[in-house]
């Protein structure tokens, strides 16, 4: 199954869900690094639409590809929003809504179990997703990476390796 925005942002509206697909991916990569691996808490998070199975699958692979992502690390994660052909105002709003859904799916932090550069992370993540504005094309491509990067260390922080025995 597919995980591309066009796709994922079809099936939100067919589902007559609000969520943009910005803000869904937000929702699956808060839910990773908090620790939560089962489709049905995106699917709870984001509404169920009746119990709309297309809109199941879709979210549980969205859920799943990312968490491959995410585990492999090596950058190979990155933020699941419009294209460059868009216009930049379009994409800074994929990106609050990006961080607003990042927000719904993480939950209250704790912070005493985070580093100091994840805590960081986490309020920028929040500042971000309370913003009002649009960014330049140049910002939105360091914001992106920034947020990249730092979903991964807050993924990392959050699912530690297993020990070895």
């Amino acid at each position: 199954m597919t995980t591309d925005y066009e796709t994922l942002q079809g099936v939100l509206e067919g589902a007559g869900l609000p969520a943009s697909a910005a803000e869904a991916h937000g929702a699956a990569c808060g839910l990773l690094c908090a620790g939560y691996r089962d489709p049905d808490a995106i699917v709870a998070l984001l509404g169920d639409a009746d119990g709309d199975e297309e809109l199941r699958q879709t979210l549980g692979a969205l859920l799943e590809a990312t968490r491959v992502l995410l585990e492999e690390g090596d950058l190979a994660f990155d933020l699941l929003l419009p294209g460059d052909e868009m216009p930049a105002a379009q994409r800074s709003w994929a990106l609050i809504r990006w961080c607003r859904g990042f927000e719904s799916g993480a939950g209250r932090p704790d912070l005493d179990r985070l580093s100091d550069e994840a805590a960081e992370i986490r309020a920028d993540i929040a500042a971000i997703a309370d913003a009002a504005g649009t960014a330049g094309e140049e910002d939105l491509s360091e914001l992106a990476e920034y947020l990249r990067v730092g979903v991964q260390l807050l993924y990392e922080e959050g699912n530690p390796p297993a020990p070895e025995f």
